[in-house]
């Protein structure tokens, strides 16, 4: 009888549904982490790393909204509408007819919590995390803000606790006034942990506001770079990353504390590549991507070639670097799979379930991508790209930034990418214009923006992966098979979010103890 019941009990245990924790990181390059700069200390993110699944070939959009609506709906933004970053005063969101990532989280038998940064939209309470899936939510329904004041224009930070937690739920958390963001939300989520019961496995989607602009961290995370990062940026930036990697820690030692830590499956990514100097969105705060070219705002492999890490529950195979072809849609699927409880996820997504490749190593079930529009291209189809095998296509440009990181001296620029990241850099203006010059091999720097003209690149490991040598004109059949994949592709996709017309301009209730208007739903609930 005793044998009988410790084989059920070990029965149980093996069939036991995996807590998952979804760690979105803001604006994190290429060259950041610890485990690939050498330079700055993310010994957390680099455990994962060296002890789990690192994903080299795995890619997101190339800003902010556009890839959150991938992981939160398995389609590419060319099918859930939204193909830019969602300001604050506009009056649309991620389309309420799609089932999310929470949704079916809690159909598997989760309880679905949300930390963190939303920009999904939010002019309506219906748009809001805890209207999507989410028991709870807390923290910033727009894209940016100071991380201290929490404020973008106007106040926004929130506690939703409870399921389509609107008016009269839905509270502004005052009390985070002051507090470093990233701090804040690994409280919250240490908390969530404290409190869950463990009767039910937990969905948790932290999603930092670091390492977006903002420039801002507490001086104490800056301390152990001076002396050793001289670039006033890239020194900064070093804290917040380090503050982050340690809201990291923090979480896997409370998930210990209450004996969840070994049932728990960790997925870490970037939602695109980090902004450069010469962003067009004014946000470089330090990133590197050496050696990609490009960074946020492009769809060069800088801005969209993204880091990622999975590790914990259910990984059989590690540590190992996993070379398959991945997308941002294919998490949605894939989540769904490795909680083993054969929840299909929503029918028509573009996203493919990954978890045989990730925690087997198994065969690539992906072997193609659509970049999307970068940040210039909104309206046109023109600067719109494809990757079909080791062949991307650029239907004429990839958009700015499409240099390379800056280097110390121009003849870095042209140094293979097996050769490591410098440990320091500091931007030199001549040298890098003389690099963009190199990079042009020979021909004109000057009008390659206008020209409409394809781009192909064989950016297979060991070929082109930084995207130096444009080989469309020796190569016509294959740019002309992969620009026919890409307009046979664009005609499947529905039109672009815009703002609801019946909805007024944004209203800003003031309060009376910190005289601060917020930001908050202003057009009803759905």
């Amino acid at each position: 009888m005793q044998l009988l019941l410790l084989l059920c009990l070990c029965f149980v245990a093996a069939g036991k549904k995996p807590n998952i924790v979804f760690i979105v990181s803001d604006d994190l390059g290429w060259d950041d982490v610890g485990f690939r700069s050498h330079q700055i200390n993310t010994p957390n993110i680099d455990y994962m790393h060296h002890n789990g699944v690192t994903l080299n070939q795995y890619y997101v959009q190339d800003v902010c909204s556009p890839s959150r609506s991938t992981f939160m709906s398995g389609l590419f933004p060319l099918h859930n509408s939204i193909n830019d970053w969602i300001p604050y005063k506009s009056s649309y969101g991620l389309p309420l007819n799609i089932t999310t990532t929470a949704d079916k989280m809690n159909e598997a038998g989760y309880e679905s919590h949300a930390v963190g940064k939303w920009h999904l939209g939010f002019y309506k309470w219906g748009y809001t995390p805890t209207y999507r899936g989410f028991k709870s939510f807390y923290g910033f329904y727009g894209g940016g803000q100071d991380y201290f004041t929490h404020v973008a224009e106007y106040y926004d930070f929130r506690f939703d606790n409870g399921t389509k937690c609107g008016p009269g739920c839905s509270k502004v958390a005052w009390e985070a006034h002051g507090t470093y963001s990233t701090e804040a939300f690994t409280t919250r989520a240490v908390d969530i942990i404290n409190t869950h019961n463990q009767d039910k496995p937990l969905f948790l989607y932290l999603a930092y506001q670091a390492v977006h602009a903002p420039s801002e961290v507490p001086h104490s995370y800056v301390v152990p770079y001076i002396g050793k990062i001289h670039d006033h940026h890239r020194r900064i930036f070093a804290g917040m990353l380090s503050c982050m990697d340690e809201g990291i820690g923090n979480v896997t030692k409370a998930l210990k504390k209450v004996g969840m830590y070994d049932n728990t499956l960790f997925v870490f990514t970037t939602d695109n590549g980090g902004p450069m100097p010469d962003s067009p969105g004014g946000d470089y705060v330090g990133s590197r991507n050496w050696p990609l070219r490009g960074g946020k705002h492009s769809i060069w492999e800088g801005g969209t070639r993204g880091t990622s890490v999975v590790y914990g529950k259910g990984i059989n195979k590690k540590p190992y670097t996993n070379q398959n072809l991945m997308h941002g849609v294919d998490w949605l699927p894939t989540l769904l799979s490795a909680t083993g409880t054969g929840v299909k996820p929503p029918p028509g997504i573009d996203g493919v379930d990954q978890w045989d490749s990730i925690s087997n190593n198994g065969s690539q079930v992906r072997d193609w991508i659509l970049y999307g529009r970068h940040d210039d291209a909104k309206y046109s189809n023109y600067d719109d790209g494809i990757r079909v095998g080791d062949w991307k296509l650029l239907r004429d440009w990839g958009g700015l930034p499409d240099d390379w990181t800056p280097p110390v001296n121009a003849s870095m620029s042209t140094r293979s990418a097996s050769i490591p990241a410098e440990p320091d850099f500091e931007y030199d203006a001549a040298a890098a214009q003389a690099a963009q010059c190199l990079r042009c091999q020979g021909t004109s720097c000057i009008g390659e923006k206008k020209t409409r003209t394809p781009k192909l690149f064989n950016v297979a490991l060991g070929k082109d992966p930084d995207e130096r040598s444009d080989v469309a004109k020796q190569n016509p059949d294959k740019v002309k098979q992969l620009l026919t994949r890409l307009d046979t592709t664009l005609k499947t996709g529905v039109p672009t979010a815009h703002d609801d017309p019946s909805c007024p301009k944004p209203t800003h209730p003031e309060n009376s103890h910190l005289h601060l208007r917020i930001w908050e739903p202003w057009c009803g609930v759905d």
